[in-house]
């Protein structure tokens, strides 16, 4: 029969083997978390690569260069701010014509009106 220090010795190696196989599990699940956050970035790097390709079929790298270089001389010309501030500009002058014309027509109208007031004024008079 096996002795008591036998018996002690297998009880010690089992027990480091179940401390070895909770390790094992352990790391397995580490890699498992990895292996999905891999995973994730795979699946954005592939909704990547088809929007990179929708945009390319979209436009060809070609226009795209040409717009950028467009854009590369307008800046050259005119920076964005100065563009907004431009447009701006413009957008109140939009609104100055267009209450500036109102003004003309309505007081051509009531010029129309006096004046017309006045001939029928007249008209009548004995």
């Amino acid at each position: 029969m096996m002795s008591e220090a036998n018996w002690e010795l297998i009880v010690h190696r089992l027990d480091a083997i179940v401390l070895g196989q909770s390790d094992l599990k352990l790391d397995i699940k580490e890699i498992n978390k990895k292996l999905a956050i891999l995973d994730t970035i795979k699946q954005d790097v592939d909704e990547f690569k088809k929007w990179k390709d929708l945009v390319e079929n979209t436009m060809p790298v070609t226009d795209m260069k040409s717009i950028t270089e467009w854009r590369d001389k307008m800046d050259e010309v005119i920076s964005p701010t100065q563009l907004k501030e431009k447009i701006d500009e413009i957008d109140k002058l939009k609104t100055f014509k267009t209450k500036a014309t109102t003004i003309w027509v309505v007081v051509q109208a009531i010029v129309f009106l006096l004046l017309f007031g006045i001939e029928i004024s007249k008209a009548f008079k004995p």
